[in-house]
């Protein structure tokens, strides 16, 4: 949607910035655009363990040709860099688990529950 598209600009500007995208993320949850979402969910979540270890991974493969897994092992290897007990804050946690309860609900409304 056009929100999304605003977003991505200024995303484009200030690349950095974690509220962009969770915002974004909620644009495209929106949109049913779910897997759009999670990404951007990754997104957020890395760079805010990039943000408080100073720790930036050669993330040249994924921009290029990874795949989200990729991505996940990323934030994961970010994780381990903090302190311990340290995580993801709560507005990604929280926007991320809309996400995943929207893409059930769309499931069950749709009778793939019992995929």
């Amino acid at each position: 949607g056009l929100a999304a598209e605003h977003l991505t600009e200024a995303l484009s500007v200030t690349p950095d910035d974690l509220k962009l995208y969770i915002m974004r993320a909620s644009a495209y949850r929106k949109c049913q655009r779910y897997e759009e979402a999670l990404a951007d969910l990754d997104d957020a979540a890395l760079t805010y363990f990039e943000a408080i270890t100073n720790w930036k991974p050669d993330s040249s493969f994924y921009m290029s040709n990874g795949t989200a897994a990729d991505k996940r092992m990323l934030m994961e290897q970010a994780a381990l860099k903090t302190e311990p007990g340290k995580r993801e804050p709560y507005q990604v946690t929280r926007q991320r688990s809309l996400v995943l309860n929207d893409m059930a609900l769309d499931c069950m409304l749709e009778g793939r529950h019992r995929d």
